[in-house]
């Protein structure tokens, strides 16, 4: 029996042992979104990893958990899928310093640096 339907399966995987709902935004391939919350009662059989089974007529393209950032989460890094690059807050090459105006009408400097 052929069908045009898609089957996905999804794994959760609770880290901190608390049981709590899943909130998720699904994105398609045709541009709509999808958000819906799959309550706490998913963690009943098994707390530590379920599998939710999504039966769709569109191709999913994206799939995040808590986009509004509602739940206690330590590591936001493994929220969606596929993976997202995360902007690091530390800079990864040092800033080139602006030669001071003042310096150079002192010394009489061109480049802005002291001899040493």
């Amino acid at each position: 029996m052929a069908t045009d339907e898609l089957f996905y399966v999804v794994d959760f995987v609770n880290v901190g042992g608390l049981p709590m709902p899943l909130p998720l935004e699904i994105t398609y391939s045709d541009g709509s979104v999808e958000k819906l919350t799959i309550p706490a009662e998913i963690w009943r059989y098994n707390n530590e990893k379920v599998s939710k089974l999504f039966v769709t007529d569109k191709e999913m393209v994206k799939i995040a958990l808590d986009p509004h950032l509602a739940l206690a989460d330590a590591d936001r890094t493994n929220n969606q899928f596929p993976r997202e690059v995360v902007k690091s807050r530390f800079k990864l090459f040092k800033v080139k310093e602006e030669p001071n105006i003042m310096r150079q009408s002192e010394t009489g400097e061109k480049d802005g640096g002291s001899k040493r």
